[in-house]
This record gives structure tokens, sequence and C-alpha cells, in this order.
């Protein structure tokens, strides 16, 4: 098996039924999506004479950045979203990066010169979930 970054599909489903729901296209150079979860699934106690227990977290909040190129359309669609919730999906043949909601924190910084610079589009999920096929 051999991986390709042609194989990377990201969905965002807006809440708001005015908008579309749309792959991303257009993606900086590099790295193209960075995700995580936010906090361990458990808590490790342990008292002062050794004895331990866990603690299970049900906090399933996490992060999606997406490192998008500064003349992607793909701006545009997701800015209209600002202040709004959207479901988001990123998939390859291997894993599966979800969460049904989640919100963009705030208009990427940027820059204009002889380059074209990264817009980088950090988003916070509350229900965030990351799978193996």
């Amino acid at each position: 098996m051999k991986y390709d970054a042609k194989n990377v599909v990201i969905t965002i489903t807006p809440k708001n039924t005015k908008h579309k729901k749309f792959n991303w296209t257009g993606f900086a150079p590099g790295t193209m999506v960075e995700f995580g979860q936010d906090s361990d699934d458990v808590q490790r106690f342990v008292d002062a004479q050794g004895n331990g227990d866990f603690a299970v977290q049900n906090d399933k909040s996490g992060h999606v950045n997406i490192h998008g190129s500064q003349l992607t359309g793909s701006n545009k669609k997701i800015a209209a979203l600002r202040g709004e919730e959207f479901a988001i999906v990123v998939e390859t043949p291997e894993e599966k990066i979800s969460a049904s909601n989640a919100m963009f924190t705030k208009m990427p910084d940027g820059s204009l010169g002889n380059d074209l610079t990264p817009r980088d589009w950090n988003m916070l999920c509350t229900d965030f979930k990351h799978e193996f096929k």
C-alpha cells in the first residue's frame, strides 16, 4: 500500500441550509491538514500508598487545521461560515477524521507580496473522532 495525497478528501457540510456542502480544493505546499484530539481518553490517579485507578474522560474535543492555498475558492466558501457550525470529514483510504460540530476560530492570517502564502483555517470540534479503516 502507498500513500497518495490526491486521495485525501475534506468535506465541509454546513448546518445552515443556505450554504452548500463542498469538498475542499487548493492546498498550501507540504502539509495539507493537521488534526488531533485535545484531551486524553483516561486519567490515572495514584494515591500516596501507590494504589491506582483510572477515570474515563468524556471530553471528545479536538481540532482540524487546513492549510489552504491563498488562491483557492474554498477560502470564500469557508469564510461564509463565520460564526456558524458545520460538520467536517477528512478521509483517506486508510483513515477517517470527523466531527459533526465544528467552527473555525478566526479568519486566517496572511501576507501579500511576491509569493503565495498559506491560509491556515483552524477549526475546533466538540465531537472529534479519528478511526483507522
